[in-house]
Order: structure tokens, then sequence, then C-alpha cells
């Protein structure tokens, strides 16, 4: 699969050139980060970020494109008052295959 554009529902498992692997689960509304599964690729480096392997609540793909760089909008990353969203900018995508069972 090359692209998530355009797709509401379902479930994908996204790997970057940091190594990093996003399970976005369209359909639940669902993002989980683990840092660095695979080797890095193109220089990239994973760092650990605050709330990796928790599940957030997934707001939108704002993009997800094989050769592009990942952008997605998580809520409820935080819990103090007025907190709504933050926008997470991942390396560049290398894969998106989808979860079947």
């Amino acid at each position: 699969m090359k692209t998530l554009d355009g797709v509401t529902a379902g479930t994908y498992l996204v790997q970057t050139s940091s190594g990093s692997r996003y399970r976005l689960d369209l359909t639940a509304r669902e993002a989980i980060r683990e840092a660095q599964v695979t080797e890095p690729a193109l220089g990239d480096v994973s760092v650990p970020l605050r709330r990796d392997g928790e599940v957030l609540m997934l707001e939108a793909v704002v993009a997800c494109t094989v050769g592009e760089d990942l952008v997605v909008v998580l809520g409820k990353v935080d819990t103090y008052a007025g907190y709504l969203a933050t926008t997470r900018y991942g390396t560049t995508v290398v894969s998106i295959t989808e979860v079947t069972a």
C-alpha cells in the first residue's frame, strides 16, 4: 500500500525511516507508536517520545504516503486544562501494511 489518503477504516502498520512503527486504527481512531523496532534508514534516528506504547486518540491522518513524512494529529496527550491535541511529525514513511487479523 502506498498511501492512507482517502482511507477511513481499517488498521495499518506504518514503518518510518527512523525505525519507529505506528499502528493506526482508523476505525477505532487510535494510534500507538513503538520506537525503533527496525534499524533506521536514511540516517534518521528514533528517539523515545512521551507516551510511546500507549493508545492515543487519533484525531486525523494529515499525511501518510510512502516516501513522504508522516503527520498525524493526536488527542488527549496531556491532561492539563485547555489542551485539545498535538500534531506529531514523523520521519519518512517507508511502508504501510494493512493488519488483517
